[in-house]
Parts: structure tokens; sequence; C-alpha cells
């Protein structure tokens, strides 16, 4: 939905709610604690958004019911990887203290995503009319404000009270993926100069229960890997420090890394990013040419659904010494040849 269009309904739905003439469907009743379920469909996702004076940056993300509600606020600083959330059931508790005005809650989610758009380094959107606060209040808790305005006639407040999580090295751990992860583009773009960053970018081509098997999607140098003729064995045709990221889509298990035929690291359990449950694994390895590398699923559940991810980010090059050769005669007091 463009600026002017936002601004338009806006305006129209604040002047009803102020003329208390509301829709019958924007009061619902609200459902049983019991019976509410965690949205799972991804309304908005950044990954730098600023507020005000605040020094920090924030991930923040939007999840919405099949209804819109109910919604999930969550917010997780970049700095120290704290993550806060808010579940809205009713909309109508989140309003300003004693307002009278009535807004659907599509509105007030198109609200956030255009303000807190507007405040992402990777946008350049326009507010229109939507701006979001962000303010810190007793016992860690984060209170985010949306104020919607129609220049200076009409404008409604709604605010939203995010607790603060409990996380765990597991979640450290995964907020220095997502960091990693943002940090790939950068990577990329550097490559053109440098000739470092992303050498291939692997998907699995099939499903399977035994060592995934991949295909190449992307590859800007075809010169850094090879894959075997079963598809499941990835060789390095260049030595050099390389990070290795992967995720696949699971529900129990872990992702384990074998280098040369010997398992060498494993993923932690599954989380649940929104959509599905996922194992992700990130992994740097110093590779001499032809070192081979292989993923499975292990546990309980080993079944690995068609469309695993695996990239491949050359971090640092090395010289390649497999032509050295040494001589059998070597003494303390005697010099290789």
């Amino acid at each position: 939905m463009n600026g002017s269009l936002m601004l338009h309904r806006i305006f129209l739905l604040l002047a009803l709610a102020f003329l208390s003439v509301a829709s019958a469907t924007s009061a619902q009743p609200t459902p049983k604690p019991s019976t509410i379920s965690r949205p799972q469909t991804i309304a908005l996702e950044l990954s730098n958004v600023r507020f005000g004076a605040r020094s920090e940056a924030f991930r923040v993300q939007i999840a919405i019911g099949d209804e819109d509600l109910p919604m999930r606020i969550w917010l997780e600083s970049k700095k120290t990887k704290q993550q806060w959330a808010c579940l809205v059931i009713d909309i109508e508790d989140h309003k300003a203290k004693g307002a009278t005005y009535v807004l659907p809650t599509d509105v007030i989610i198109l609200g956030l995503q255009r303000g807190l758009s507007a405040l992402d380094s990777s946008h350049t959107l326009d507010a229109s009319g939507c701006s979001v606060g962000l303010g810190d209040t007793k016992n860690n808790h984060l209170r985010l404000v949306l104020e919607l305005k129609f220049l200076t006639l009409l404008s409604a407040k709604y605010e939203f009270d995010l607790a603060p999580l409990e996380t765990e090295k597991i979640d450290i751990l995964e907020a220095k993926i997502r960091d990693i992860q943002d940090e790939l583009p950068r990577i990329t773009h550097q490559s053109t100069n440098n000739h470092n960053g992303i050498v291939a970018e692997l998907l699995s081509s099939a499903d399977t229960k035994k060592y995934i098997p991949w295909t190449i999607k992307t590859s800007p140098s075809q010169h850094f890997i090879k894959i075997s003729a079963l598809k499941t064995t990835v060789y390095f045709l260049r030595p050099g420090i390389y990070l290795l990221q992967a995720s696949t889509q699971a529900a129990g298990g872990n992702l384990v890394l074998n280098v040369d035929e010997e398992p060498v690291w494993t993923s932690g359990a599954s989380i649940w990013n929104g959509a599905r449950n996922v194992l992700q694994l990130s992994y740097t390895i110093v590779a001499n040419k032809d070192t081979s590398v292989k993923l499975q699923v292990l546990g309980q559940s080993n079944f690995v659904k068609q469309g695993a991810k695996l990239t491949i980010i050359l971090v640092q090059h090395m010289p390649d010494t497999s032509h050295f050769k040494y001589s059998e005669t070597c003494t303390p007091d005697k010099d290789c040849n």
C-alpha cells in the first residue's frame, strides 16, 4: 500500500472512530488464554531498526494469526542479544488510556509495518503518518508506542508492553548466526574486490534419510568446490579457511557435519523460526585441497526434506602445500631438501 493511500485510509478510519462509527466486526470477544496459539504468519521482519537516540539497533518481527489476532511483537537487541515480546490478544487493550476511538486490527498492523520499516536502515520508506517509539519501563520491560496522525487534526495512540524473555546459550548462538547471515550480502559485495566471500550456495536436491545430496544453486567461481557423482560429498579445490552455514527443516535430531568422513560438529536442537522447525549449523573449517564435507541428520527423526541449504564462504586464502616434497633422510644435523 503506497503512502498516500495509507494516509487516506487512516484519515477516514480515524474520523469514523472519533465519531464512534466503528465496524461491528472490529470488536471481537477476547479469547481465553488457554485457547491462544502462537501466531505463525510473519507480517514483518527487520534486522536493523533504530529508535531515536538509542545507540543500539534491534531486530523486529511481527507475527499474526489467521485473522490478524493474536499478534506477537518480538524485539532483539543486536548489542546485548536480550529479547522481548508482547502477545496481543485484543487490540482494544493497547489503545491510550481513556481513548474512545476504535480502529480495525489490520490498520494497526499496517501502521506498525510502515512506522518500523521507516526506522530500518535498509529501507527508504516514508513513515506516512505512522510513528513508532521505544521506551524503557520498570523491571526491564520496554514500551513500544505507535502513533497514527493525520496533519494536526486527528491522532490515535497504541502502546505495547514488551516483557523480557529468558535467553539461554543456544539463543545467544542463534542471535550470532543471524548477525553472520546479515553480513553475507556485504561479504559477497566485498568479494568482487578481494576475491573473498561466498564461493557457493547449495540446495538439497531430494528427500533423504542418509547424507544430504546437493546441487549448486549459485557459484561465483567454479574453482573452489566440486560435488561427487552421488552428490553427497563436497570437495574443496583450493586450500583456505571457509565458513560453512547449513540449515534444514527437521522435526528432530541434530545436523551433523562430517569432514573427511569423520564427524566434527553437531548442531543444537531444532528451533521454531515462525513457520517451521529448523536445524542450523555454523562451522569454520581449515580446508586443504580435496578436503571433503558431508552433512546428515542423526537422531530420533533423521528424515531430511528437499530444500536444505548450505552456504560456503571463503574467509582467507591459504597457500597450496600439496606440491611440497620432504626428504626422508632429514636428521637433526642434516638439512631437509
